[in-house]
């Protein structure tokens, strides 16, 4: 229930998103972009993944950023990718 999250969390959530979306554009040549929400008991699970040239993941500045908002909430993110294979991320706060 979205209505249930804290602001703050709303918002590193937002910045997160934004931020991926942000990268997919600069970097990935991505045509199709899904970002998914499901629950799982108290946990919102955000599944991202697009369908561009992907990469060797490096945590360099907006992946490091990423992880460290969603660390501030106590949540996790992870990366997956490779080239030629697009890219995702999970995220569970």
């Amino acid at each position: 229930n979205w209505e249930e999250i804290s602001s703050l969390k709303k918002t590193a959530i937002h910045r997160v998103l934004q931020e991926l979306m942000t990268n997919m554009k600069k970097h990935s040549k991505a045509t199709v972009v899904v970002i998914s929400f499901n629950q799982n008991n108290s946990r919102i699970i955000i599944k991202y993944s697009d369908n561009g040239i992907g990469c060797v993941i490096k945590k360099r500045n907006g992946l490091q950023n990423t992880e460290s908002r969603i660390e501030t909430i106590n949540g996790s993110i992870n990366f997956e990718s490779e080239p030629n294979k697009g890219f995702k991320a999970t995220i569970k706060v």
